[in-house]
């Protein structure tokens, strides 16, 4: 099942490296003229503040947590429960595909009208936004000992 750290460390990284993804995403869109310049920059004005709190959370728990914590094997680590573990992975996995899905499909395939676009991601950041911003804070609390 694995320790609260590394659950945290797993969430965490899949967290950045999804959101570093997302703008490495749009930035190869807009080069391979699947976004024109007004579409590339109304997308990064909508994820940039957005997508900033995610990282900035992120970071401040590293900043607290800087120094390495030695694990004492022999003594059983706390995990968190497995409703939790589930429900975070499906929020945060669900949030970003979602994402991924409706740009991808916008650029590659035009599925939908570039307003229709900008609603979709405005609905999906404001549906996952408040539940993961309950959920990142709640796993990288800044008062870690």
């Amino acid at each position: 099942m694995g320790t609260e750290a590394q659950f945290r460390l797993h969430i965490g990284n899949f967290i950045f490296y999804s959101i570093l993804g997302l703008f490495v995403l749009l930035i190869v869109l807009y080069v391979m003229v699947g976004l024109d310049d007004e579409e590339f920059i109304e997308l990064l004005k909508i994820f940039t503040p957005i997508k900033a709190v995610y990282v900035t959370g992120l970071i401040k728990y590293v900043i607290a947590n800087k120094k390495e914590i030695k694990i004492d094997r022999r003594r059983k680590q706390p995990s968190f429960s497995p409703l939790y573990r589930n429900v975070t992975k499906f929020m945060i996995y669900s949030h970003i595909l979602s994402l991924f899905t409706v740009i991808l499909g916008y650029a590659l395939f035009n599925f939908v009208e570039w307003n229709v676009l900008k609603n979709l991601i405005i609905g999906i950041e404001t549906f996952f936004g408040s539940y993961i911003g309950l959920l990142v804070t709640s796993l990288f609390p800044l008062s870690e000992t």
